[in-house]
């Protein structure tokens, strides 16, 4: 597995990535496949390049040989300084369990302590058990703050919150135990 901060070029691994999270689980994300999938080419476009400047966003992919199986994106969060918002983590189920979410994760605390970022947050669905043991397993506090999905009011998620540090990634052996369930 590589990691490979998003490029320009990306835009149609960043598509296809995208599409087949928003198929496989729809209640994780704030947008539908249905939405998405008729976006024009230039709408990937330009989402993919402002995501690989890296100034208010970055965007990782985790590539198995030449194929993206895995996404996760960060920004400054708008209104709280020092905060960096996690968003559109997935890894394809076929390689799932072999540290690629971690991987991305790391990515991920890495950006957000070099542009100074204190913590790290995002929201999870409630119902995602797989997706909060990993975040737990990270590192993340499960908190008791709620919102729900404006499309889907009954689909709640639960936000998630790390503090960080320069050295915010697991050691191996955490690596390896994780891997091994995500």
């Amino acid at each position: 597995m590589e990691i490979k901060t998003l490029q320009s070029d990306d835009w149609e691994a960043m598509k296809d990535l995208r599409l087949k999270a928003l198929k496989e689980n729809p209640e994780a994300f704030a947008r539908t496949y249905e939405e998405e999938v008729v976006f024009p080419d230039d709408i990937w476009k330009s989402r993919t390049a402002s995501a690989s400047e890296g100034k208010e966003r970055i965007c990782y992919l985790c590539f198995d040989g030449n194929h993206a199986v895995g996404i996760a994106g960060s920004s400054k969060h708008k209104q709280k300084a020092g905060v960096s918002v996690v968003n559109g983590v997935w890894v394809d189920p076929i390689c799932r369990g072999t540290g690629a979410a971690i991987s991305l994760m790391d990515s991920l605390a890495s950006w957000a302590t070099s542009i100074g970022m204190q913590t790290m947050e995002g929201y999870v669905t409630r119902n995602n058990e797989r997706a909060l043991a990993f975040y737990r397993k990270y590192g993340f506090e499960i908190t008791e703050v709620t919102t729900s999905l404006e499309r889907d009011p009954s689909i709640v998620s639960v936000l998630i919150r790390i503090k960080l540090d320069a050295n915010q990634t697991l050691d191996s052996t955490s690596v390896s135990a994780a891997a091994s369930q995500f």
